[in-house]
This record gives structure tokens, sequence and C-alpha cells, in this order.
């Protein structure tokens, strides 16, 4: 099983991805996720996020694995 987390930069006051990144890595392993079985993807554009899920998961069927896709905004105060 894949994981692949959408993150978009311009969600919110400022980018968070560079910290996100890593802390769910991190959390991926915590809950006994191997490292390899997560991706991360930064949207560039509007329709960026469609994009890259609709690749991952035709990529995912043709090898025959299950992927599950997260999007992910963070929202700063």
């Amino acid at each position: 099983m894949r994981y692949l987390f959408i993150l978009n930069p311009a969600a919110g006051k400022q980018d968070c991805t560079v910290q996100l990144i890593p802390q769910l890595q991190q959390a991926a392993v915590r809950a006994g996720i191997p490292v390899d079985a997560v991706a991360t993807c930064k949207t560039e554009y509007a329709g960026h996020a469609k994009a890259l899920a609709r690749a991952a998961a035709e990529e995912a069927a043709k090898a025959g694995e299950q992927l599950h896709i997260l999007s992910l905004i963070h929202i700063s105060e």
C-alpha cells in the first residue's frame, strides 16, 4: 500500500510545507508505514492537485498497488 500527500503551499498565510513534509514522514514511521511507501507532492498551479492525483492513481493501478491519496491544507492564524 502506498500513500500520497498532496500539499498546497499557497494555502494559509505562509508556505508550511518545509515543516510539514518531515512531520508527515515521521508520523508515517510512527504509524508503521515504511518511508518508501510515502510520497509528498506540492501543488504549483490551480488544478495541479487533480493532475497529481490522477497520475498517481493511474500509476498505482498499472502496478496493481493500493494507493491512498490525502490532500492537506494548512491554514495559519
